[in-house]
């Protein structure tokens, strides 16, 4: 059911395809009571809330022909909006905007709207000399679509500024890591390590499961994984990481301790269905697809055709508050039965990785201007405060490892002085001896 609910929400059309049967079905309990409840309801209701049938048709017809307008209006604000996303923020904002739940109820709203007054004018006609509540109800909906309109054009222009988009895409990310610890935190179930840890129950061959299509990962069904391993008492580990692609004939699953199988292929049906593979790499809840977008940001603003290093500094700060709090939880989780037997390891990145997956195009394309540098010391400053000593120790790693290419001495030095400061902080962060020889080389260990 769940990974049926991940398809289905990842379907743009679905929201405003809901808004248009809603209306049709309203549009007919109002032709309904035309027909039906008329005569019993026609003294509670005021004499200008009904619309004779002579008029109706055109009264129906304006709010027709006015509602496409909208729509079209509608749309063509879309088109603009996503050219602008795709040009200046990137490509993976797009989903961003359409799947936003303010832009499909709004093109929803539209859409029903036009359902409801299309299905009145086309059934309408029947009823030339009665009079009807019908016309009214459509130019009431009229009526709300222009104010929703303007909600919309509002709405379009705040979406459109960088530094709303990026605070979103941090609020929404540091959203779902909380939701992630919260869900460790309460479970007795759940541990938490690298794979290394748990090296003594991965032993023996491993038994693999393939995938049969390509796609991102979305979901694993972790009590449908818990539950399978319990029965032919295995260990199930999931060896791509949500958020991965993944491509057919690729290692999906493997599975330990698969002696008390008897029936493989009902089993490996069961594993491939606990996966949920789709072709949107924004619909799974992964935590570090919103610090990939801040990433994509940064590049985009580092570069020549936009040189905005402002927003790229602005966006490196909020990668590395979101690292330190994914730092704090950063492990695999491993699922276990009530005897407290691992039964289920789902793979998580390790820190390391983490760090150069987003330092490393900053460091190629942005790493010469001394204010990106600064950021990125600051950043890598941030997350080392707060965070156990394995961490500590990789982000120092990295940390000499980003400054490697760097030469001091094209520096002034008051440039000089402001990165050593820097580097001094991290070094006190990490707790490492920290020299600096007269502002013209780091001193690193």
């Amino acid at each position: 059911m769940k990974k049926f609910l991940i398809k289905f929400k990842g379907k743009l059309y679905i929201v405003p395809f809901l808004y248009g049967v809603g209306f049709g079905i309203f549009s007919i309990i109002v032709l309904v009571f035309d027909t039906i409840a008329y005569s019993r309801f026609k003294y509670a209701l005021p004499a200008w809330f009904f619309v004779s049938g002579s008029k109706s048709v055109s009264v129906v017809s304006l709010v027709v022909s006015s509602l496409i307008t909208m729509v079209t209006i509608t749309f063509s604000i879309m088109m603009v909006v996503l050219t602008i996303y795709g040009s200046r923020l990137s490509s993976k904002s797009l989903q961003d905007f359409l799947g936003k739940k303010n832009t499909l109820r709004i093109l929803g709203y539209f859409i029903g709207s036009l359902v409801f007054s299309l299905i009145q004018l086309t059934f309408g006609k029947d009823r030339e000399t009665s009079l009807s509540i019908g016309p009214t109800v459509s130019v009431i909906l009229l009526m709300i679509a222009i104010i929703v309109l303007v909600y919309f054009i509002h709405y379009i222009s705040k979406s459109i500024q960088i530094n709303l988009y990026i605070d979103d895409i941090t609020n929404e990310t540091l959203a779902l890591i909380n939701e992630s610890k919260n869900y460790v935190d309460s479970s007795i179930y759940i541990e938490g390590g690298q794979i290394k840890d748990y090296a003594a129950d991965l032993q023996g061959e491993a038994w693999e499961i393939l995938s049969d299509v390509s796609g991102y990962i979305q979901y694993y069904d972790r009590k449908n994984l818990l539950t399978l391993a319990e029965e032919f008492n295995g260990i199930i580990l999931c060896e791509v990481l949500i958020g991965e692609y993944i491509m057919p004939k690729d290692v999906l699953i493997r599975v330990y301790n698969h002696e008390g199988i008897s029936n493989k292929e009902e089993v490996i049906t069961k594993l491939i269905e606990a996966v949920s593979i789709g072709d949107e790499p924004d619909l799974y809840k992964d935590i570090s697809t919103g610090t990939r977008k801040l990433l994509d940001v940064g590049l985009k603003a580092l570069s020549p055709g936009i040189n905005d290093p402002s927003t790229a500094i602005v966006c490196i700060q909020k990668i590395g508050y979101l690292l330190r709090e994914i730092a704090k939880g950063l492990e695999a989780n491993v699922y276990l039965d009530d005897d407290e037997k691992v039964r289920v390891i789902i793979r998580s990145i390790s820190f390391n990785r983490l760090l150069y997956d987003h330092f490393y195009q900053i460091k190629i394309y942005g790493i010469k201007d001394m204010f990106v540098l600064e950021a990125v010391l600051l950043a890598l400053t941030k997350i080392a405060n707060e965070s156990s000593e394995v961490i500590q120790n990789q982000v120092w790693e990295f940390a000499k490892y980003l400054i490697v290419d760097v030469d001091l001495k094209n520096y002034h030095g008051m440039e000089q002085r402001i990165l050593s400061e820097r580097f001094f902080q991290l070094s006190r962060a990490v707790k490492v001896p920290y020299k600096f020889d007269e502002w013209k080389s780091f001193d690193i260990h």
